[in-house]
């Protein structure tokens, strides 16, 4: 029992790994060779239905099951390509299936991913390309090369919302804005600590028309319209 607990935190471990400051392109060994290999082997590979995803990633998909992911996915698609579910993002598993150590036969999603942080970002923006994302091409967050995965996690309800890699918005932004977490332990700070904001109460993280991504031309509207408690 005691080593099956261990092998479960282990796994626990590796499928929610923090991305690496500095490295969320990707790992250095993802080569160009890898890319086009990547590439290769997804335009030549078929798609194996998620039975057989779910057959070596059981631990993965007890998390995934409760997500909104998988409620669409897996119960209301609104296309052939969302019913494949697990290779609706992935791409198609057959090569992946055959080997399945070889991450240039999958789309990962990890900051270790041989995919490149454009083919990761372009599969969630396939469907999430309205609303706030709107600015997400010209924005900071995309032009450092940041994935969407650096900040989400789609595979486990670790949020109230959002599927955040992090139970709160605002630890998420502290993951890399050390010097604001820095500021907001300050004598003298906006509530952001104590919770009754957060960073994305001024600030759009996937893009707006201002440089520090704020939701206005200038602060001064926003707040007019933030109240304290």
């Amino acid at each position: 029992m005691g080593i099956r607990i261990q092998l479960f935190a282990l796994v626990l471990a590796a499928l929610f790994l923090p991305p690496v400051p500095g490295s969320f392109a990707q790992a250095a060994d993802s080569g160009d060779d890898d890319i086009v290999t990547l590439k290769r082997a997804l335009a030549e590979a078929s798609y194996v239905g998620d039975a057989g995803c779910k057959a070596c990633h059981a631990i993965t998909d007890q998390f995934y099951l409760h997500t909104r992911h998988s409620k669409i996915f897996e119960h209301n698609p609104r296309d052939d390509m969302q019913a494949r579910s697990c290779e609706a993002c992935h791409g198609p598993g057959s090569a992946h299936a055959v080997d399945p150590g070889n991450r240039t036969t999958i789309i990962g999603f990890r900051f270790d991913s041989v995919a490149p942080v454009a083919m990761q970002n372009s599969t969630c923006l396939g469907c999430h390309n309205q609303g706030e994302r709107i600015h997400w091409m010209s924005s900071m967050h995309n032009n450092q090369e940041l994935s969407c995965s650096d900040c989400h996690n789609p595979m486990a309800n670790f949020s109230q919302n959002g599927l955040l890699r992090k139970a709160a918005i605002t630890e998420v932004c502290f993951g890399c804005h050390q010097e604001q977490r820095m500021q907001f332990r300050k004598r003298s700070h906006m509530p952001v600590p104590e919770g009754k904001m957060s960073c994305v109460d001024c600030h759009n993280p996937h893009g707006s028309s201002t440089d520090p991504l704020l939701k206005a031309d200038t602060v001064n509207p926003m707040l007019t319209d933030v109240t304290f408690i």
